[in-house]
């Protein structure tokens, strides 16, 4: 089964990097406007959102958004454990770059996830039934672990690209499936 996983993992991070920049840009922003004009981001006071690499949906748009809006930002930051912590930002808050390039919060102040109204999740696939898949490391579904039972839960859009969407995805017991996905041809579910 885990070769399933990881023959889809390499055919979406193919068709991904297929994309040249405009095209990127332009699914970004369609992207960006369908998420801010959905009641999911309206609603929300608390957002999580993550810091976009070269190939991913560009996710600037969404923070100038979010930070334009007056709401909170978290970001996340990997800890040694193997999960991520969700910090918050502001005006004064200080980047570094992790082990696997990607810009993040120097500060540690990790946030309860069951108060953030809402995550914006990166994914390498899915499919109709918000099953994902990610790079592989499992840090969203470790920290996402603890919310299966609790109700309160942010609510946890993917964004990805339509050329990412696949039929079916097997998942594994310990993956979190996504509450929606938005790609540019609006929200997918």
């Amino acid at each position: 089964m885990h070769n399933a996983k990881e023959k889809i993992r390499r055919k979406a991070l193919s068709k991904r990097r297929a994309l040249n920049h405009d095209g990127n840009m332009c699914a970004s922003k369609k992207i960006t406007h369908a998420i801010i004009n959905s009641n999911y981001y309206k609603k929300a006071n608390t957002i999580g959102c993550y810091l976009s690499m070269k190939d991913e949906v560009n996710t600037e748009l969404m923070i100038r958004e979010i930070k334009k809006n007056n709401k909170s930002l978290f970001l996340p930051k990997i800890q040694l454990d193997a999960t991520i912590n969700f910090i918050q930002i502001n005006k004064d808050s200080r980047y570094s770059t992790n082990q696997y390039g990607i810009k993040e919060p120097k500060d540690n102040e990790d946030q309860d996830i069951e108060q953030i109204d809402l995550i914006i999740v990166p994914l390498v696939a899915f499919d109709s039934t918000g099953k994902r898949i990610g790079m592989g490391g499992g840090y969203y579904d470790k920290k996402f672990q603890s919310l299966r039972q609790n109700n309160k839960k942010p609510i946890l859009i993917g964004i990805a690209f339509d050329c990412q969407h696949f039929k079916a995805i097997q998942s594994d017991s310990w993956d979190i499936d996504l509450d929606h996905v938005f790609t540019e041809s609006g929200c997918i579910f």
